[in-house]
């Protein structure tokens, strides 16, 4: 009889061990679980998670969710380009946008202001620009600006020329001036003295003559010095006006002249 109990509780033990186990198996080795569970080896006191016993120490066997909830980073020799699932993806992806998000360089203009006559050029460049920039005159009938940024003065007046790379802007403020000369021609005697004036021009003017044995002259006077003919030039941002002078001494020899003949009667 005793036998017989042991017989039956044995098979019963048997029989919930299969259940168990075969309940056990359902739960702890789905497919889902398995791919989830990535294997990484560690040690007891390290800071990275190897792909295999990497260096020195006592590595064990841990799961990829483990090793992160220690705050373990992959090592740089078993990971170079980094893990590839969901967490590195995610650090990446971080990285990628603190990248994209970086602070650009602001743009720079050779010339914030110029100053121009009428007729001239000159060429506005840009500087730490990532874009293409485009170019806009606030007042194209003073002057114009071509999408190389060549500015080109129109007329007398004031202009503003932007430049736009991108989200960024600089202004460059252009003034355009015409000057002109008082007189174009002059008629004088030997050690007469006339003056010239450049109109429409607040800026230095610097005075040249082609002959200084004809005339000489500083600051717009002109003194004429012996026979002859000779241009005057006034010089301004680069652009030249010119004036011509006839020096004569006809009418002083005629003087002379009826003076000695007066003498000789």
């Amino acid at each position: 009889m005793n036998k017989t109990k042991r017989n039956i509780t044995f098979k019963v033990l048997v029989w919930l061990s299969v259940l168990v186990l075969s309940v056990g198996g359902t739960t702890y080795y789905t497919e889902d679980v398995a791919q989830a569970e990535a294997i990484v080896y560690v040690t007891r006191t390290g800071t990275k998670y190897h792909t295999h016993k990497c260096g020195n120490g006592t590595f064990y066997a841990a799961t990829l969710s483990e090793a992160e909830a220690r705050g373990l980073t992959p090592c740089s020799k078993c990971f170079p380009n980094g893990y590839s699932g969901s967490s590195s993806s995610s650090s990446s992806s971080g990285s990628s946008s603190t990248t994209a998000k970086k602070k650009e360089k602001p743009i720079k203009l050779n010339r914030t202001s110029i100053v121009l006559v009428k007729g001239q050029s000159f060429t506005l460049k840009v500087s730490n620009a990532t874009k293409k920039a485009t170019w806009k005159s606030s007042k194209r009938t003073v002057a114009t600006v071509s999408s190389g940024g060549k500015v080109v003065a129109k007329k007398k007046g004031k202009t503003t020329i932007t430049a736009t790379a991108g989200s960024q802007k600089k202004k460059c403020t252009v003034t355009v001036e015409n000057p002109k000369l008082n007189m174009d021609n002059i008629s004088m005697e030997v050690g007469e003295s006339s003056t010239l004036k450049l109109k429409g021009c607040k800026h230095t003017v610097k005075w040249s003559t082609s002959d200084s044995n004809v005339v000489k002259v500083k600051k717009g006077i002109i003194t004429a010095k012996g026979s002859g003919k000779a241009k005057v030039k006034a010089t301004v941002h680069g652009k030249k006006f010119t004036c011509t002078v006839i020096v004569s001494a006809i009418e002083r020899e005629t003087e002379s002249n009826a003076v000695n003949n007066a003498i000789m009667q």
